[in-house]
């Protein structure tokens, strides 16, 4: 018998109250095992262990069908305005609209000043030279229209009368001939007073030639003043002689 079961059997024998050595007979084999108990209570669960490494990610599966379109969410607030964009091109003229009718009559704007109140023309023509001595007065033998100034062709034809007082405006034109004068000066006069402002002279460069000399001029004129053009050079000139004018004055009022 096993030591400890020796053991234990002398433990229970003196518990009888046997005294004195007894007999222990031998043990012998084990029974059979018996039938399994009823199962205990389960104890308390144990601690959680630790967390395992994570498997691998597996295949990812087919997509799911759509849904279905969710509510339309608020509108948001309006964005800043962009920048203005380039200014496209122009589109084609539209058709003409019907015409409006006529406005009123504006105020009638002040009268106008009328045209010219004097104004005139006298000219010389002459088949032959006409000689005009130093410091006289060249002769007119023709008018031309002559409104609120006069002229006789015939008597004092070199005196031109003017009626009116104004500010006036004369030009002249003479044709000179080479062949008596390499220079020729002329002037306005007004009543005897040569006008310094209108003189006009030509320096001939070449002899056998005729040349022109003109010349315009502003002058004041007063009520019947007598207007002459006159022949200011230290010599004779001579007027070319044809059918053309070789002398003309133009006078116009101009206030």
């Amino acid at each position: 018998m096993p030591k400890d079961r020796h053991a234990k059997y002398a433990e229970a024998v003196s518990a009888l109250g046997i005294v004195g050595p007894c007999y222990v007979p031998p043990i012998g084999p084990t029974g059979p095992t018996g039938e399994t108990g009823a199962t205990g209570v389960t104890g308390p669960t144990g601690a959680t262990g630790p967390t395992g490494a994570a498997g691998p990610t597996g295949t990812t599966g087919a997509t799911g069908p759509t849904g279905s379109t969710g509510a339309t969410g608020a509108t948001g607030a309006t964005g800043v305005t962009g920048p203005t964009g380039a200014t496209g091109a122009t589109g084609p003229t539209g058709a003409a609209g019907p015409t409006g009718s006529t406005g009123a009559t504006g105020v009638t704007g002040p009268t106008g000043t009328n045209g010219l109140a004097a104004y005139g023309q006298v000219y010389n023509t002459n088949t032959t030279a006409v000689t005009v001595g130093a410091n006289q007065d060249i002769p007119f033998n023709n008018n031309g229209i002559l409104v609120n100034i006069t002229h006789s062709t015939t008597v004092s034809n070199t005196d031109i009368t003017v009626p009116l007082a104004g500010n006036y405006e004369v030009t002249f034109v003479v044709n000179v001939s080479a062949l008596i004068s390499l220079l020729s000066t002329f002037a306005v006069v007004v009543n005897g007073t040569v006008q310094s402002q209108s003189l006009s002279a030509l320096q001939l460069t070449a002899l056998g030639l005729g040349s022109q000399v003109t010349g315009t001029t502003i002058v004041n004129i007063p009520a019947g003043g007598i207007v002459k053009l006159r022949n200011v050079s230290s010599a004779s000139v001579s007027l070319v002689a044809g059918s053309f004018n070789n002398a003309s004055l133009t006078i116009k009022k101009l206030n």
